[in-house]
């Protein structure tokens, strides 16, 4: 992945669906991982939305939930 110059949903999802792209595997790419931050998760500009309405396909979300069970501990 290329560095990204800030992390806004936009840009993220912009990095990863140029990504594909380029590797050519947009019939491949059927789930997307990801940690639960507002910049992926958000419901207008979070970049799972984004890359899903990209790709124009419904992908299956797995969010990481390692960071939420440091803060339960």
């Amino acid at each position: 992945m290329p560095k990204l110059v800030n992390g806004t949903g936009e840009e993220i999802s912009n990095a990863v669906v140029t990504m594909i792209q380029e590797w050519r595997v947009e019939s491949q790419v059927k789930a997307m991982c990801f940690d639960t931050t507002a910049s992926n998760t958000g419901r207008r500009i979070g970049a799972c939305g984004v890359i899903e309405t990209k790709l124009d396909k419904n992908l299956l979300h797995l969010a990481c939930r390692h960071h939420v069970y440091e803060i339960v501990v």
